[in-house]
């Protein structure tokens, strides 16, 4: 265990913010989660895009993807994380096929108050105003994304064409507990997030088609 906590940068909805959690907290691994950004460099660098992660040296690494190979090199005893081009490719579609409903017909306030009431580990401030910001800039992508996609005459609330991609991942699942075999892998970390983020009240009608599948039902309860 490590006596300084890793800062992450970003908010809990994020299922690629939840992800990098959930890997932390499997590792035993101490953190922080805070809303503004973790230096003004990173900012410059990255902008918005969370999450990003500074490590006790002061080193930060963004993206999800590259956080969890970072954890496998410094934690978990591995050159990377085990996650393939194609697990991050499967893991953005399944994002994608369900973001856009987010802020659907009747949703626009609940968004607003999910993104008001997220937790941050270090009080008010900066973390308030950065959060307010973030909202802004996420909310017109999505509302930018649902456009786009009206305007390729698909219904961005149809979420029955990711639905029916749930099997391909309880057919990868098969047999075994979790992804990873006996135990967690950061593929569960990874997927793991995203059921956090269906869970936040915002995605009823996805949530409830992910825990109608009992393959992947048994696994979220485990």
């Amino acid at each position: 265990l490590m006596n300084e906590p890793v800062t992450v940068y970003g908010v809990d909805h994020s299922p690629w913010v939840q992800g990098v959690c959930l890997a932390l907290f499997r590792l035993g691994i101490p953190y922080r989660l805070i809303s503004h950004p973790v230096g003004f460099k990173a900012y410059l660098r990255w902008g918005m895009v969370m999450p990003v992660v500074r490590w006790p040296n002061g080193d930060c690494t963004s993206d999800s993807f590259a956080i969890y190979d970072e954890l496998a090199a410094r934690f978990g005893g591995g050159a990377d994380s085990g996650l393939s081009v194609a697990d991050q490719t499967d893991l953005e579609r399944f994002f994608i096929g369900y973001v856009l409903t987010r802020v659907g017909q009747g949703k626009h306030w609940s968004f607003l108050v999910a993104w008001a009431q997220m937790r941050s580990d270090h009080g008010g401030g900066l973390n308030s105003v950065f959060r307010a910001l973030m909202f802004l800039y996420f909310y017109a992508l999505i509302l930018a994304g649902r456009r786009q996609a009206i305007a390729k005459e698909r219904n961005p609330d149809l979420i029955d064409p990711w639905a029916d991609g749930l099997e391909r991942w309880a057919c990868r699942l098969g047999t075994e507990p979790f992804f990873g075999g006996k135990e967690p892998s950061y593929l569960d970390d990874a997927l793991f997030g995203h059921v956090q983020c269906l869970a936040s009240g915002l995605t009823p009608e996805a949530f409830a088609r992910i825990r109608s599948n009992d393959a992947l039902d048994r696994w979220i309860s485990r």
